[in-house]
């Protein structure tokens, strides 16, 4: 949609469940969170330097006994404590809703790309079939990926090992030779004057 920004993973699916996303655009509303990474990085780290943590096992003993004490004294009950979820509509598909999800565009031989790998899609009856339509391709929870057209699924297969969930897959770098150098064309000299090879 035009003159709006690209939704996240997380974005579009609270969006699909009806939730608003309320940022924190001030810094009143920033400022608790700013201060709390402020202590993680100023107080915590001299915690973590004079407990002399040096592997990870030792520093999450220190901040195992850290926390509790921070949380003692800077914690504050909430002013109301009612519970503001509700259950989900039943006819969500969560399998569709909990997916990381890119979109890809048909090539002409009926295949989409995802990485370095291709997915050949299933024959479709048709002069065009699939060739030149937007489709959606998604990583599941379970390590599966699923190619989607609307709410109608094409394929569905294991996800390349090489892929890094959240990330998108990296596209195949395709490795082009060089172009030939072009020669300088010879100068002549031509009554006394410096003059071009004709070609």
């Amino acid at each position: 949609m035009a003159g709006r920004q690209n939704l996240t993973h997380l974005g579009r699916a609270l969006e699909e469940l009806g939730i608003e996303q309320i940022a924190a655009l001030t810094p009143q509303a920033k400022g608790r969170i700013e201060r709390l990474w402020k202590t993680f990085q100023d107080r915590l780290r001299s915690q973590l330097r004079l407990a002399k943590a040096k592997t990870m096992e030792q520093a999450n003993a220190v901040l195992a006994r850290f926390l509790p004490e921070y949380n003692r004294k800077f914690a504050k009950a909430a002013k109301e404590t009612g519970n503001d979820f509700r259950k989900p509509d039943q006819r969500v598909n969560r399998h569709r809703l909990f997916r990381l999800r890119y979109k890809r565009t048909v090539e002409h031989d009926h295949t989409i790309s995802f990485g370095a790998h291709r997915i050949q899609l299933p024959p479709v009856a048709g002069a065009n079939g699939y060739a030149g339509q937007k489709l959606e391709v998604s990583h599941q929870l379970n390590g599966e990926r699923h190619v989607w057209l609307g709410d109608r699924r094409l394929y569905q297969g294991p996800a390349p090992v090489e892929y890094t969930v959240g990330m998108a897959p990296n596209r195949p770098v395709i490795r082009r030779k060089p172009a030939a150098k072009k020669k300088a064309p010879r100068i002549y000299v031509l009554g006394g004057r410096a003059a071009l090879a004709v070609r």
